[in-house]
């Protein structure tokens, strides 16, 4: 005979209980807001305007500012150095290869935009089955690559125009570069040091920010030999040296 009271499962002593994984909570919290959006009738991520994009890389930080995009920026990571401003008005998400998915995903991003390196894995996969949009960013060195690299961040967040723009100044100030580098003697041999690890050195290799600094200056890179970041020791740093200078 039914008592008129909804039945509800039950779950014995002894009984396995599932417990959701942490994965599984990400992509819950990544999803719940777009579910309830278009429930309400308000957008969803996929439909969303780009207004609230979270950035790791500096560089891509910096190419927002300089387009005037920064009012729809609500997280940066801990190398957004440039301009100061970014680290004292937006949520700090950590460093670059650091990253937190349970942090990125707690300010709702409607876009996260990730330069290349940006990590670790297994946080990048986890915001990945969120389902929020996320746009990587190829991190040309040469004047080439910068020019790609502008345009591909207005493309993504909407403002291929003024990046287009942006990109051809840019490229005007490097044939400038160009024809001061002309002018210069002999190549200086320089060595960029990131940071000191247990005493050894981190320096920046070929195909680093780096080495792409040096090269634009002029000068050649002592640790071509190693590639990106990477400790030096104190012989190969001497190996390393223009004695000629």
């Amino acid at each position: 005979m039914s008592t008129g009271k909804a039945s509800h499962p039950q779950v014995t002593a002894g009984s396995p209980v599932s417990r959701p994984s942490r994965r599984d909570a990400l992509a819950a919290l990544g999803l719940a807001v777009p579910a309830l959006s278009g429930l309400l009738g308000a957008p969803t991520f996929a439909q969303a305007a780009t207004d609230r994009i979270v950035v790791a890389g500096g560089v891509v930080t910096e190419v927002i500012y300089a387009l005037g995009e920064q009012d729809r920026v609500v997280g940066v990571d801990s190398t957004s150095l440039f301009p100061a401003e970014a680290l004292r008005q937006k949520a700090n998400i950590g460093y670059v290869r650091a990253l937190s998915a349970e942090g990125v995903l707690s300010l709702k991003p409607t876009l996260l935009l990730l330069i290349d390196g940006a990590g670790p894995p297994d946080a990048i996969s986890l915001l990945t089955e969120s389902g929020i949009r996320i746009e990587r960013i190829a991190d040309g060195q040469t004047p080439e690559g910068v020019a790609v690299k502008i345009r591909a961040i207005g493309t993504a967040i909407g403002a291929a125009e003024p990046a287009a723009r942006l990109a051809d100044r840019t490229a005007a100030s490097f044939r400038e570069l160009d024809d001061l580098r002309s002018r210069l003697g002999r190549k200086r041999r320089v060595l960029f040091v990131l940071s000191l690890q247990n005493g050894r050195a981190l320096v920046g290799g070929r195909n680093s920010s780096a080495d792409g600094i040096i090269a634009l200056a002029g000068a050649e890179n002592a640790a071509a030999a190693i590639e990106g970041y990477k400790p030096m020791t104190d012989e190969a740093m001497i190996a390393s040296s223009d004695r000629k200078s």
